[in-house]
């Protein structure tokens, strides 16, 4: 459907803008040095500068070293909590808030729960006490724990912790709206995103656009502070028009937020690259689906470009994310009818993810396998059949691994498999393995009934033709399940003029005609 931007950033306590590495290295060195003499009375400043280090790490990818400074931070906060915590638990609170987000970033979303919600209870303790002055913070946790929550498909939570964040920011934007309309819309927009990925379209329309309208705002006074934010919105608004069909609105609002990402990335490419990277994805996207092929290439291309750069520096994070885009600049040339060229994009894919899946096969087996898959259609539409049927082979295996860890997720994929190498293996001319092959697909999963039509004709190939024919005549009249505007007949004649013009026929294929017509 496209990609939503969360918003990251800790507006309470944190640092939202980075700072040169060189002046937090150099304030540490300052505090440290002075800490020799009275270490006491700077641990609380030692403490801050290690977080709000970390927070700049966590911006520039550095995961490894923003986890080692916020671990320090938050040892050293809870030692003085110890002594004093009426003093120091908003500290550490604040530091488990911006380690989880860490977490979160680095995948570990149990590690990053669990240090949100001791968080939360702090912050809730806090705000008891001085609603006034604790009453933010527990709304920034609320909002980032519901994010995760989202992630990990716990939307009951999610859902009430979105809203319990944004009634208190809506109460705080009644009497201070120029310190919380910023929150207030950050809110709405990660709720309108929830909602979005949630199908729940029009309460995601009114979020979105009401964090829009401030937003819209917020740029007018301070258009260095808030250009980021209105990109963001109109990112994710143009998603949810583009799932509603509504193509035009939607390529309107994703060219306003990339024309505000590129006014932001000439002046710092290292910090907006990536979000540029994904605009640029979403309206590739947009332009592949109106069938706009030669705009859809050149956004296609441009992210490729901005990912390549940004792995140089980065190659763990970054990687994946070149093999993406090849894919999908692989897709968009198979629609194009580009075979060799679509071929090239899909092979250095698989490169990338046969590196990747031996560091980290649970992440990547799947796309390694999507990719066997779109290498088996390429070699079938050039007439490499043996060479399709070893990649889909491959693919199989490894979507039936998958499989047996979650059926619901990929039982579907393993049954496509064997429909599509069960027409390889007809143009083989191994008509047998051919039936078997279809007949594992259903077993399978009994949903992708289009495998029939692959049964069908392997059962008249290998002289069935009692079999086939009942097969046939069950389904000729009925609707095809991935095209609701055709019966079966039509595809089954389809495969059958494909298979003649392959050298490939049978006796019977003149009363299957018959039958059909």
């Amino acid at each position: 459907q496209g990609w939503s931007i969360w918003i990251g950033g800790d507006w309470s306590n944190g640092v939202v803008y980075p700072k040169a590495e060189s002046s937090y290295t150099e304030a540490l060195k300052i505090i440290t040095d002075l800490a020799k003499n009275n270490p006491d009375t700077h641990k609380q400043e030692i403490a801050r500068i290690h977080n709000d280090f970390a927070i700049l790490q966590q911006d520039k990818k550095q995961f490894d070293k923003a986890e080692v400074n916020y671990n320090f931070a938050l040892k050293i906060y809870e030692d003085l909590s110890q002594s004093d915590p009426d003093m120091f638990k908003a500290g550490v609170a604040m530091t488990l808030n911006n380690l989880a987000r860490l977490q979160k970033d680095m995948n570990q979303y149990e590690q990053a729960e669990r240090n949100f919600q001791d968080a939360l209870m702090i912050r809730r303790e806090l705000a008891k006490e001085n609603p006034q002055l604790h009453n933010p913070d527990l709304a920034q946790t609320l909002n980032y724990l519901a994010n995760l929550q989202s992630i990990m498909r716990q939307f009951n939570q999610a859902y009430s912790n979105y809203i319990e964040a944004l009634n208190i920011l809506r109460e705080l934007a009644k009497t201070n709206p120029q310190v919380y309309n910023p929150e207030l819309a950050r809110c709405l927009n990660n709720l309108g995103a929830y909602e979005d990925e949630g199908d729940q379209y029009t309460n995601a329309e009114v979020h979105f656009n009401e964090a829009l309208e401030i937003r819209r705002s917020l740029v007018k006074i301070n258009p260095n502070v808030y250009t980021l934010d209105l990109a963001i919105t109109l990112n994710n608004l143009a998603i949810l028009q583009k799932a509603l069909k509504q193509f035009d609105k939607a390529e309107i609002n994703f060219k306003e937020a990339l024309e505000l990402f590129r006014s932001l990335a000439k002046n710092n490419f290292q910090v907006y690259n990536l979000n540029l990277a994904l605009i640029i994805k979403n309206l590739a996207l947009i332009k592949h689906e109106l069938e706009q092929y030669d705009q859809a290439e050149i956004y296609f291309k441009e992210v490729l470009e901005i990912y390549k750069v940004l792995s140089i520096s980065n190659p763990q994070i970054y990687t994946p994310d070149v093999a993406k885009s090849m894919i999908f600049l692989g897709d968009l040339y198979l629609t194009m009818k580009e075979n060799d060229t679509a071929e090239f994009y899909f092979k250095e894919a698989l490169n990338l993810y046969r590196i990747l899946t031996k560091s980290k096969p649970d992440a990547y087996n799947a796309f390694l396998a999507m990719t066997l898959n779109y290498i088996s259609i390429t070699e079938s539409n050039n007439k490499q059949y043996k060479e399709a049927e070893y990649n889909l082979h491959e693919a199989l295996v490894i979507f039936s691994f998958l499989a047996k860890l979650d059926p619901n997720k990929f039982n579907g994929d393993v049954a496509n498999g064997y429909g599509n190498i069960s027409f390889y293996q007809l143009k083989r001319k191994h008509f047998s393995t051919a039936e078997v092959s279809a007949r594992k697909g259903l077993a399978i999963d009994d949903s992708h009934q289009w495998i029939q039509k692959r049964l069908a004709i392997a059962m008249l190939l290998e002289g069935k033709y009692n079999d086939a024919e009942t097969l046939y005549q069950q389904l000729k009249d009925k609707e095809y399940p991935e095209d609701h505007t055709k019966k079966y007949k039509y595809f089954f004649l389809q495969d059958l003029d494909e298979l003649e013009k392959e050298g490939i026929t049978n006796p019977d294929f003149l009363k299957i005609r018959q039958l059909l017509n």
